[in-house]
């Protein structure tokens, strides 16, 4: 897993190979313009929310280094939670209590996407794809995924 700036194309951060998890990634349609949002300056507003990522971040780097997954969920929750601010899913409040009584390490989203994702233990993947889909019968899309690590890798251009 890897801090990564989407905007400049740097690596920040190499945290280190996720614990054995699988997520549970809930799509419940709409779409972000990704150039129009990436044009605005939400540097005032980041700033102000340096504490809570700055949290999130401490929470997924025990986690990884901890293999612990409650660890990462709880991080990425709050994480989830801060971006609200940056980006609003109406959605959110309602995954992360519905996660809570499927007893998920947490919930992720997109934070310049509309997705939202269950991190949860592995083997449970498939039984909480289920779950949610009785639970949003408005999801566009849905599926189960393991998160594996590798990190990222720059594209060489030829020649």
């Amino acid at each position: 897993i890897s801090l990564y700036d989407h905007r400049e194309g740097r690596l920040y951060e190499a945290l280190g190979p996720p614990p054995p998890m699988e997520v549970v990634v809930l799509d419940f349609g709409g779409a972000v313009d990704t150039l129009e949002f990436n044009r605005i300056d939400r540097k005032d507003v980041l700033a102000s929310m340096e504490p809570q990522f700055q949290e999130a971040l401490y929470l997924v780097r025990e986690g990884i280094a901890r293999a612990d997954p409650a660890l990462v969920g709880k991080g990425a929750t709050l994480s989830a939670r801060a971006n609200q601010r940056v980006l609003y899913k109406p959605f959110l409040e309602e995954v992360i209590d519905f996660s809570r009584s499927l007893r998920a390490a947490g919930v992720c989203v997109a934070h310049s996407g509309t997705v939202a994702g269950l991190l949860l233990p592995c083997g449970r993947g498939k039984e909480a794809l289920h779950a949610c889909q009785r639970a949003f019968p408005q999801l566009e899309a849905s599926l189960s995924l393991r998160l594996i690590g590798g990190g990222i890798a720059p594209l060489r251009a030829k020649g």
